[in-house]
C-alpha cells in the first residue's frame, strides 16, 4: 500500500518581505523584515487567527528550519497563502531517474512526465535568457517593488550594503532556480522539451510560481495545447495595466524558445 503524505506548505506569489511582527512595513526596522522572492516553503505550523493578538491581515508560520535567526514569521496574506501539499513517495527504479527533478513531488512515475532529468533542469539557453534580462548587479540595490536585489534577481537575504562577486552571483542564480525548477516540475502535467521547460522556469522566476499556478497558460498546457500555452506567454507584458516593452521583449524571447525544437 503506497503512502500518501499531506503537509502544509507557505506559497509566497509575489515579491514581498517575511515580518518578524504583524506590523506595516513602514513601521518594521530592517532588522524586523526580511525580502523574499516568490517560492514554497514547507511548514511545521501555520495560524491566521490567534486569540488575543490582531494579526492585521497576516500570516503566522513556523518554518522546520531557521530562517534569519528564526523559525517563525508573519507575512502579508496578500502575498502568499497556505495550502496543504500531497506527496506520495515511490520507490526509485534501478538505473532510472538518477539525480533527476522528480524526487519528493509524486510525480516521478508518472508515464506522462518526462523521462529525462535534464528536463526538470534549466538549459544553458534559458540561463542565458534569464541572465539577459535580469542583468547582473554586484551590489545591493531597491528593485521598483522597494525589495532588496543582488545578482541576478535575487532577493533573499539581501541588505543594504551588500556586495558579491561574479561567482557568488552564479551560486545565488543556481540556488534561486532550483525552486522554480522543482515548483514547474511540480505544476506541469504534460511532457516538456528541454527549451520549454526552461522558457517556463524563466517566467516563473519573473513574475512568481502563483502566477504560473493560476495563469490560463497553465491551463491550456496541461490540455496539451502547446501553441495556446506558448501565445499566452505574450499576455503578461503589463504593469498596472500598461505593457512594458522590457517584459514585451522577455515573453517574446520565452515564446521564441519555448517552440524551438
Amino acid at each position: 500500500m503506497v503512502q500518501t503524505l499531506t503537509r502544509p506548505v507557505l506559497r509566497i506569489t509575489q515579491y514581498t518581505v517575511l515580518k518578524r511582527h504583524p506590523a506595516k512595513l513602514e513601521d518594521l526596522t530592517f532588522t524586523d523584515k526580511v525580502a523574499i522572492s516568490p517560492l514554497e516553503v514547507p511548514l511545521k505550523s501555520y495560524a491566521t487567527t490567534i486569540a488575543g493578538q490582531d494579526l492585521l491581515g497576516h500570516i503566522k508560520v513556523e518554518f522546520e528550519e531557521s530562517c534569519h535567526g528564526s523559525t517563525v514569521w508573519y507575512i502579508d496574506s496578500a502575498h502568499g497563502y497556505v495550502a496543504q501539499a500531497t506527496v506520495t513517495p515511490s520507490p526509485k527504479p534501478d538505473g532510472e531517474h538518477t539525480g533527476g527533478g522528480q524526487t519528493g513531488n509524486g510525480q516521478a512515475g508518472n508515464p506522462t512526465k518526462p523521462a529525462s532529468p535534464t528536463n526538470n533542469q534549466m538549459n544553458e539557453a534559458g540561463r542565458n535568457l534569464l541572465k539577459e534580462f535580469e542583468g547582473l548587479r554586484l551590489d545591493a540595490y531597491l528593485c521598483p517593488a522597494g525589495v532588496w536585489t543582488i545578482g541576478y534577481g535575487s532577493t533573499f537575504g539581501v541588505h543594504p550594503g551588500d556586495h558579491i562577486t561574479p561567482g557568488e552571483a552564479e551560486s545565488r542564480l543556481i540556488k534561486d532556480l532550483d525552486q522554480f525548477e522543482k515548483g514547474v516540475a511540480k505544476l506541469v502535467k504534460v511532457p516538456l522539451t528541454s527549451n520549454q521547460f526552461s522558457a517556463l522556469v524563466s517566467f516563473a522566476y519573473n513574475l512568481g510560481l502563483g502566477a504560473l499556478e493560476e495563469s490560463t497558460l497553465l491551463r491550456v498546457l496541461n490540455k496539451g495545447d502547446y501553441q495556446a500555452a506558448a501565445n499566452e506567454l505574450l499576455r503578461w507584458d503589463k504593469a498596472n495595466g500598461v505593457p512594458l516593452a522590457g517584459l514585451t521583449r522577455r515573453r517574446k524571447a520565452e515564446k521564441e524558445l519555448f517552440l524551438k525544437p
